[in-house]
């Protein structure tokens, strides 16, 4: 199995058709979840996007979109949380 890293970039659910755009320049293969979510005990509608890669290039590049996510959405702060997994397509 390859060793790979799960990004999640967690924010509010609006601009979503924009955001997808922006991360699809970069990444191929992705997902977009979304639930609700609270920012400082008020609730709103929550989109996470969830990208599984290998490339040495990402960190920097999922960092940019976060940015512009929260540039976009008018927001105080976007999450970004890394794992190291194990992965293989089936």
């Amino acid at each position: 199995m390859a060793e790979k890293k799960v990004y999640r970039i967690c924010t509010e659910d609006v601009n979503r058709e924009t955001i997808i755009d922006l991360v699809a320049i970069h990444f191929g293969c992705f997902n977009v979840l979304t639930g609700h979510g609270y920012w400082q005990g008020i609730a709103e509608q929550s989109l996470t996007v969830e990208i599984i890669t290998d490339l040495a290039t990402a960190r920097e590049a999922i960092y940019g979109i976060a940015s512009k996510i929260r540039d976009y959405n008018k927001q105080d702060a976007v999450l970004v949380t890394v794992q190291t997994i194990e992965s293989e397509l089936i």
